[in-house]
Formats: C-alpha cells, structure tokens, sequence
C-alpha cells in the first residue's frame, strides 16, 4: 500500500450515480465488528458512536465505504474528533483523510494527559 496524500482520497470515498438510491445499513458491514452485540439490535442512529470506532479501528476498506455512504465524511470527521479511544494508525488516517492535525483529536488529547505505567 502507498502513502495517502490529502489529495489522493478520491479512491477511497464511495461514489453513487446520481440516478442510484444507495441505501446501506449495519447488514452491509463486516460480521466481526459487531461479535458481542446483537447486529439486528443496533441502531445506526442511537449507536453512531459505536458504529464509526469500531469500523475505523477494525474494519475494512469495504467497511469504509458503506461507512461513508451511512454517515458521509463530515459526520465521521465530527464523531472521530470526540472519540476518546483511538488507536495511532486510525489518527493518522483520519488526519491524512480530514486534513487535521492530530492535536485536534480528543483521543491525542487525553492520551497526552494519561500516564503509561506499562511499556509494552
């Protein structure tokens, strides 16, 4: 895999025809993001917030596109800046895809102002 610049995204947001009614749902997505909840119980309303950290760190490329096609860019950009757990490479790529600074998250934030008692 090559590195994304801010300009090479293109391939990597979901495009429809506009004749097209995309409709998508947590059915789309891959099974092993949802192995301790019911699937047919979630809401991709009431748990957006779910939905978006659990596709952004364990997912796909194919989750990322129903993803985006669920939420669109803007809506996944304001969910990931107050997420409080990420992991580093999830950062970057947000950083990389939204053009942000990693400072701007929530998750770089907090972690900044925890201690590491373990170094592993």
């Amino acid at each position: 895999m090559t590195l994304i610049s801010g300009y090479d995204i293109y391939w990597l947001i979901p495009h429809k025809k506009l004749e097209e009614e995309i409709t998508v749902g947590i059915k789309d997505l891959s099974a092993h993001l949802f192995w301790d909840v019911d699937r047919e119980q979630v809401d991709i309303i009431v748990s957006k917030k779910l939905i978006i950290q659990r596709v952004l760190e364990l997912g796909t490329l194919e989750d990322w596109k129903v993803l985006v096609q669920m939420y669109g860019l803007k809506g996944i950009d304001e969910v990931a800046m107050q997420l409080r757990s990420l992991d580093d490479k999830t950062v970057s790529f947000l950083c990389t895809t939204f053009n942000r600074k990693k400072e701007d998250f929530r998750c770089y934030r907090l972690e900044q102002s925890a201690p590491n008692f373990w170094t592993y």
